[in-house]
């Protein structure tokens, strides 16, 4: 639209998730991180950094309505530090919820996988996004995820995870209660997120991509 390009001349190739995101069978594998990491508690797992953009300030807001019902449920960073940023760290303690945030900054992937596999539930609410790795990569582990509307999100998950309006905190916190509460939803996301997930991977990306430009190559025809 911007640059008055036609829709046939676009072409779309999603990215793909490592065949490593997976639900872990060997479940010591999880405890152990846990452990080492001192998450005793259930958690809400966020991925990603803090910017402005990823709709940090209402996540919080609804982790907080949350807890209320939850005392002992953690809100759990992996990527940037909530507590690092002033400003968040300003609101976690206005809402009373600083001792449940868990900053555990970059992961290595083995770490991640075992972040995801743990976690009750993953939650990625921004206010714009062009893919969404955190989401296709829960799906993946076989943990429920409660995405954002906005973005690309919603065409990346389709209806294998429960999408919210970002600018909505309510909206978020009844969501998560969802997952948390009601068992037969928690399972149909699981059986559709692994489903959904299988659908994304890098070999099916590389073989649209050549796709492509052989396309592009026949129509600018022989040199």
């Amino acid at each position: 639209d911007t640059f008055d390009v036609a829709e046939e001349m676009v072409s779309v190739v999603h990215h793909g998730v490592r065949p490593s995101f997976q639900r872990l069978g060997d479940r010591n594998l999880v405890e152990h991180f846990r452990k080492s990491r001192g998450l005793e508690h259930p958690y809400v797992l966020y991925v990603g950094n803090v910017k402005p953009h990823k709709n940090i300030p209402r996540l919080l807001a609804a982790f907080s309505q949350v807890r209320v019902r939850y005392p002992d449920l953690d809100l759990v960073f992996a990527g940037g530090s909530c507590l690092g940023d002033n400003a968040l760290l300003d609101q976690s303690r206005h809402l009373g919820i600083t001792d449940a945030i868990h900053d555990l900054l970059q992961l290595s992937e083995a770490d991640l996988i075992s972040a995801y596999n743990g976690a009750d539930v993953v939650v990625l609410p921004s206010l714009y996004e062009g893919f969404g790795f955190p989401a296709l990569e829960a799906m993946a582990c076989g943990t429920p995820a409660v995405v954002s509307s906005a973005g690309a999100l919603p065409e990346i998950v389709g209806d294998a995870a429960i999408l919210i309006d970002p600018t909505n905190s309510e909206e978020l916190a009844q969501a998560m209660r969802t997952v948390l509460e009601d068992s037969g939803k928690r399972s149909q996301l699981i059986e559709k997120g692994k489903v959904r997930a299988a659908g994304f991977s890098w070999k099916t990306a590389a073989q649209q991509t050549l796709t492509i430009y052989e396309k592009v190559l026949e129509r600018c025809g022989p040199r």
